[in-house]
């Protein structure tokens, strides 16, 4: 068993690297066939002749794709990762200054979603065909189905413009150096944590109960309650620890989903996040930035995908692959 488990994750380790090249290949491959000259799109139309083939050679857009790929790849494995000339820093610098606060919108919201779809999935599970349990469910199909753009443009005019208690924009970084400080920084999350904290609970919150209603009509629950096992007792110590593989399963599946939805909310609250990034190099056409920052995610979503895969193997050492039913959904 040990062995099996051993063998399939270096499998799964495998086929991580084998996907990350054949995504740089595909991201190199789109950027390259962009219509246009690069050197003269970074330097200007006024830009003479000897600055622009300095640039290409710098760049090395002189030689042929497989060569400027094979270069791409070298240099990221060297920790070079270029630099953006419409920007003029380095893009390692960049990434260091913008990914901390994405990665902070992301698993903040994760942890509070997942915290408040636990309880609310344990209410309703517990008050099962209870007047509380749809009235809960129905109240977070609503936050599912509102979508994230508008419920982020209310948020602002109403507890930003009308109210002024949160403020939007200008978030300089995290200040830990006092606890003021700290929840200074916090004001300027609350809003666009919340835009992303409603949806994802909502999800959470369905796919948990569903989860643990299935495992509470297992035979180890029946005999449980042949015990004299109080229903919370059951819920809490038997059902719960049961139902979790799929739960981890759903979450893996929701964290590259989160990742994107930040992009859009740190667009929409003016936040200098990763996703505020990507999208400004896009529209600057600085394609050195573009593709080394969407390879960085990409990374980011199929390390998280692997670290999943690789708990439930563990939680689940006889199942060959990580791969549960969606049924849940």
């Amino acid at each position: 068993m040990r062995y099996n488990f051993i063998k399939h994750c270096a499998l799964k380790f495998l086929g991580f690297f084998l996907f990350l090249f054949l995504a740089s290949f595909v991201i190199f491959t789109i950027t390259d066939l962009l219509p246009g000259d690069t050197a003269q799109f970074i330097l200007g139309t006024e830009a003479s002749a000897e600055t622009l083939q300095s640039l290409r050679e710098e760049l090395n857009l002189n030689a042929g794709w497989y060569q400027r790929y094979f270069f791409w790849i070298k240099g990221l494995s060297q920790g070079d990762w270029g630099k953006s000339y419409v920007l003029g820093l380095e893009v390692k610098q960049l990434f260091l200054e913008r990914l901390p606060l994405t990665l902070s919108l992301v698993f903040l919201s994760l942890f509070i979603s997942l915290l408040l779809a636990y309880f609310f999935s344990l209410v309703v599970v517990y008050f099962q065909k209870n007047w509380l349990d749809w009235s809960i469910i129905s109240l977070l199909q609503v936050g599912l189905a509102l979508p994230s753009f508008w419920v982020a443009s209310l948020l602002i005019v109403f507890f930003s413009v009308r109210l002024g208690w949160f403020p939007v924009g200008n978030f300089i970084g995290w200040n830990f150096s006092s606890l003021s400080g700290f929840l200074t920084s916090l004001q300027y999350l609350v809003l666009p944590l919340l835009t992303l904290i409603l949806p994802q609970t909502a999800i959470f919150t369905r796919i948990i109960r569903s989860s643990l209603l299935e495992s509470s009509t297992e035979n180890f629950v029946k005999t449980a309650q042949s015990k004299g096992l109080s229903p919370l007792k059951i819920l809490l110590k038997h059902i719960f620890p049961y139902a979790q593989i799929p739960i981890i399963t759903i979450v893996g599946l929701q964290i590259p989903l989160l990742i994107t939805g930040v992009i859009l909310i740190e667009y929409v609250f003016f936040l200098p996040g990763m996703g505020r990034l990507i999208l400004q190099a896009i529209h600057q056409r600085d394609l050195i930035l573009v593709k080394n920052a969407v390879l960085l995610l990409i990374i980011l979503v199929s390390a998280v995908n692997l670290i999943t895969q690789w708990i439930i193997l563990f939680l689940n050492p006889d199942s060959q692959v990580a791969d549960y039913p969606m049924h849940h959904y």
